[in-house]
C-alpha cells in the first residue's frame, strides 16, 4: 500500500471514528445508563475505530481516551488511570525486565539448543524439538517477541542444513513449529505473555487473587496437551517432505560450541530465573506475591549489571506497557459507569436459549473473536471487547471469568491475513519473511490452528468442571 493511500485511509478512518463517537455519545441513554456513560461509550467507540484503521499508535489513542474521560468529568482520574498503580501492571513491567536479561545474555538460544540435542535430527524430530524447547522456555520469558526473534533464525538454520529450499514446505513447517512452541504457547503460562497479565488485570479482584502462576498453569493443562499434539500432527502432515532428511550428526553440538561456555550474565540470569520460578509456583503456599518475587529478580539483574539503564529504556516495550495499562483501567471504568451491567442485560437475553450450555457459549465466543480479528488489528483491543461483552454473561451462568479471557486470547492468535497478528509477524520477519518462508505457505496452518483452539477449549470443559471453574 502506497504512502498516499495509507494516509488517505487513516484520514477517512479518523473522520469515521469522530462521527461514530459523536453519534454514540448523543444517543439518549437507554435503560439505567447515564449521559456520562453514553459519552464514555462514544469515546470508546472513537478509540475502537482508530484501532481498526490504525490512525494513530495504539497507546496514544488509549491515553487520549482516558484523558478525555477525565477532562470531560466522566470519571475520576484515579479510576481512569487506576491500572498504573496495580500489582498486575507493575508485575508486567518487572517481568519484561527479567525477560530482557534472558534475551540479552543469550540464555534463550543456549537452552533451546540444549533441548534440541535430545530429539532426532530429522524434520519430525526437529518439529518436536521446537515445540518442546518453546514450551520449556516460555514461562521464563514474558515477551513472545523476544522468544520468536531468537528462535526463528535457529529454525531457519536447521532448514538450511536439512537442504530445504526457500519457501518450501519443509522451511515453512520448521518456522511454524517454532511459532507454535515459542508464540502460540503464550496463553498457557501466566508469565509467558504480556497479554496474560492484561487479561488477569481485567478480571474481578476475587478471580485475580485466585489465579496465581500455579493455578493459571493447572487450569490450562488440557489445552496445552491439545496444542502440543495438534501442532505436531498438523505440521508434520501438512508440511512434511516425505523424505528421510537428517541433520549432520554434530550440528547441534557445533552450534553450542560456537556459543562457548556459559558467560557470567547467563549464569546469573539462569540462577535468578530458577529461583523466581520456584517462588512463582509456590506463591499460594509461601504467600509471597509474584510481583514481589519478580521485582526482586529484576533488581538483582540490574544490580549485577546483567541489564543496565540503557536496556531498561530500550528493551522494555513502554508503548505496549502504557497501552495495556489503559486497557486494564477499562475494567474499572465500565462497571463504575454501569456499562458492564447494561451490556449483560442487552446481550444476555439474546443468548439465554443456549448460554447455559458451556460448549455452545464458548464456541460462540471463539467465532465472535475470530470474526472480530478481521476488522481489529489490535489483539489487546479485541480481547478487551470480547471480555467486556462475555464476562457478565459467563458470571451469571456459572462460568469463571478467567475462562472467557483465556478462550478469547487463544482464539485471537490467528494469522489468516498479515495484519492480524503482530507477534506472528515478528517471528516471520526474524525468519527471513517472504523470501525464506512465504506467507501464503503458512495460512493453512492458521486454519488448522482454529481447529486446535476449538478442540482444546472443548476438551477443557469437563476438566474445568472438575476443578470448579464451571458450575
Amino acid at each position: 500500500m502506497s504512502e498516499k493511500i495509507l494516509r488517505s485511509k487513516k484520514l477517512w478512518g479518523e473522520i469515521l471514528a469522530i462521527v461514530i463517537g459523536i453519534i454514540v455519545a448523543i444517543i439518549p441513554p437507554p435503560g439505567e445508563l447515564t449521559a456520562q456513560a453514553m459519552w464514555a461509550m462514544g469515546i470508546m467507540a472513537w478509540a475502537v475505530v482508530n484501532w481498526i484503521f490504525d490512525c494513530f499508535p495504539d497507546y496514544v489513542v488509549c491515553l487520549f481516551m482516558l484523558a478525555s474521560m477525565v477532562g470531560l468529568k466522566i470519571i475520576d482520574f484515579k479510576v481512569a488511570f487506576s491500572a498504573f498503580a496495580t500489582e498486575t501492571w507493575w508485575m508486567l513491567v518487572v517481568a519484561l525486565g527479567v525477560g530482557a536479561a534472558a534475551y540479552k545474555s543469550g540464555l534463550i538460544k543456549r537452552i533451546s539448543l540444549y533441548i534440541m540435542k535430545f530429539f532426532k535430527p530429522t524434520f519430525n524430530g526437529q518439529v518436536m524439538a521446537m515445540l518442546a524447547s518453546g514450551t520449556v522456555i516460555s514461562p521464563f520469558i514474558p515477551s513472545s517477541l523476544a522468544r520468536t526473534s531468537i528462535a526463528a533464525p535457529i529454525a531457519m538454520g536447521i532448514s538450511d542444513t536439512l537442504g530445504y529450499e526457500k519457501k518450501s514446505k519443509g522451511s515453512a513447517g520448521l518456522f511454524l513449529a517454532m511459532n507454535s512452541g515459542y508464540f502460540l504457547v503464550g496463553p498457557v503460562f501466566l508469565s509467558a505473555a504480556t497479554f496474560c497479565y492484561m487479561i488477569k488485570g481485567q478480571l474481578p479482584e476475587a478471580v485475580q487473587a485466585q489465579f496465581t502462576w500455579g493455578q493459571w498453569t493447572i487450569s490450562t493443562l488440557p489445552y496445552l496437551l491439545v496444542l502440543f499434539v495438534g501442532s505436531y500432527f498438523g505440521i508434520t502432515r501438512l508440511y512434511g517432505t516425505g523424505k528421510k532428511d537428517s541433520l549432520p550428526k554434530d550440528y547441534i553440538k557445533n552450534q553450542l560450541e560456537e556459543l562457548g561456555p556459559m558467560n557470567r550474565n547467563e549464569k546469573i540470569t539462569l540462577i535468578v530465573l530458577a529461583f523466581a520460578l520456584v517462588f512463582w509456583i509456590l506463591e499460594s503456599v509461601l504467600h509471597i506475591p509474584a510481583v514481589v518475587t519478580t521485582t526482586v529478580a529484576f533488581c538483582i539483574l540490574v544490580a549485577t549489571r546483567v541489564i543496565d539503564k540503557k536496556d531498561v529504556h530500550t528493551q522494555l516495550n513502554w508503548s505496549m506497557l502504557i497501552f495495556i495499562g489503559g486497557i486494564i483501567s477499562m475494567s474499572n471504568i465500565l462497571p463504575a459507569l454501569g456499562i458492564n451491567k447494561w451490556l449483560a442485560g442487552v446481550i444476555g437475553p439474546m443468548v439465554s436459549g443456549f448460554a447455559s450450555n458451556p460448549y455452545v457459549f464458548l464456541i460462540i465466543l471463539i467465532i465472535v473473536m475470530i470474526l472480530l480479528r478481521f476488522i481489529m488489528a489490535s489483539v489487546a483491543a479485541a480481547i478487551t471487547m470480547v471480555m467486556s461483552i462475555f464476562i457478565p454473561i459467563a458470571s451469571v451462568i456459572g462460568i469463571d471469568p478467567w475462562i472467557v479471557g483465556f478462550a478469547a486470547y487463544t482464539s485471537s492468535l490467528v494469522w489468516f491475513l498479515s495484519y492480524q497478528n503482530s507477534g506472528y509477524l515478528m517471528g516471520y520477519a526474524a525468519a527471513g519473511g517472504e523470501d525464506r518462508v512465504g506467507y501464503n505457505n503458512t495460512v493453512k496452518m492458521s486454519i488448522f490452528y482454529v481447529g486446535i483452539v476449538v478442540a482444546g477449549i472443548m476438551l477443557s470443559v469437563p476438566y474445568w468442571k472438575m476443578i470448579g471453574l464451571i458450575k
